[in-house]
């Protein structure tokens, strides 16, 4: 039997290599952000750079001890500020179980446009909404979510110092500085407090609640709600207090929502929401779907998705979970979340959107 020569079988061998160590590139390029390497794995998440739960970076935190996700800044595009990601409520028929983090690909395209980007885990079992919105009380909402942030026992809700939005940023930093000191992951904690001037917070419905409040007490980067504000009071048929004043500028506010979305309030009540708080006065409101970036510079974006009728719970996560997906496998709303994080707030950015920092298109 004729056997191959030796110099074929070395040149399959070699094309066999290149072959692997290709296919291993796509798939490392696709962990950051990138496209998959094929179409059957199109719709997969990319991994988080680490993960560290929460009673590792304090022992006094004991409950909600699923990881945080996290996510290293470009090298290239470091900006130096956090985006903290702050998740909504866990869905009734998931609580108790482990949470998985809905927003992997928004945080990795933070990362990449030079954020140091967190994903964080926290009490999240309770709404706000079914906690506050029938009560008699014009401070219900406001004092339920600063429990939640900070630590405190009211009549809505109680939670320790330890197991706060607050404590659980901090330690995680102070742990990341350790882990990682080159990253300078400490930068973002001050004499013990949250340097919030340096932080870009963010989140999904409860989480954007979260995000909003704290931006009336603190100066922060920017505000980032999907799905939020929520806080609207079914008692006094009007918006929740808290909305009234906000030492953050309106300028660094950006809410982007769904037409169809009737989570916790109906679409017009958060729209009350919206315009009690300011945020239509920083460029006024976008349909995503009729217009391209940088939508007019609006801060206010609105999507009606998927176009056709759908149900409130599927519109109330569109804006931000892995779907919907473009026929490319990208995120059909990643030039959005663009926008909102590299985008023009007072002055503190770049004059153009499209001079500032972002991931390459195939993210």
């Amino acid at each position: 039997m004729n056997r191959p020569p030796r110099l074929l079988l070395l040149a399959l061998g070699l094309m066999l290599s290149i072959t692997v160590r290709a296919q291993l590139t796509q798939e490392q390029l696709f962990q950051r952000g990138g496209p998959a390497p094929d179409k059957r794995t199109r719709t997969r998440e990319p991994m988080p750079d680490e993960e560290v739960r929460p009673s590792a970076t304090d022992p006094n935190i004991q409950t909600f001890d699923y990881p945080h996700a996290v996510y290293f800044p470009a090298q290239n595009r470091q900006r130096n500020q956090l985006l903290l990601f702050i998740p909504g409520t866990q869905p009734h028929d998931k609580k108790g179980d482990p949470e998985k983090p809905s927003a992997i690909r928004f945080c990795k395209n933070a990362a990449l446009s030079g954020y140091h980007a967190v994903y964080l885990m926290y009490p999240n079992d309770v709404a706000a909404a079914e906690a506050c919105w029938d009560k008699p009380d014009l401070d219900a909402f406001s004092l339920f979510r600063w429990a939640l942030i900070e630590g405190g026992s009211n009549a809505y809700i109680s939670v320790p110092r330890s197991e706060s939005i607050e404590n659980r940023t901090i330690k995680l930093m102070l742990y990341l500085q350790h882990e990682h000191p080159s990253q300078n992951w400490g930068q973002f904690v001050v004499n013990g407090q949250v340097a919030w001037e340096k932080v870009a917070v963010a989140g999904q419905s409860q989480g954007g609640g979260h995000a909003a409040i704290i931006a009336t007490r603190y100066l922060v980067a920017r505000v980032l709600c999907f799905g939020a504000p929520k806080d609207y009071s079914r008692y006094f048929h009007a918006p929740a207090k808290w909305y009234e004043s906000s030492v953050t500028p309106m300028s660094r506010y950006f809410a982007f929502n769904n037409y169809q979305d009737h989570q916790g309030c109906s679409p017009e009540q958060q729209l009350d929401n919206i315009k009690k708080l300011g945020i239509d006065k920083a460029g006024g409101i976008a349909d995503v779907d009729k217009e391209p970036r940088p939508f007019h510079h609006a801060h206010v974006l609105f999507t009606n998705w998927p176009g056709t009728p759908t149900d409130s719970l599927t519109a109330h996560g569109s804006m931000i979970g892995p779907k919907p997906m473009t026929a490319a496998g990208t995120p059909l709303f990643r030039p959005v979340w663009l926008y909102m994080l590299n985008a023009p707030t007072d002055g503190t950015e770049p004059t153009n959107e499209d001079e500032a920092p972002g991931p390459p298109e195939k993210s």
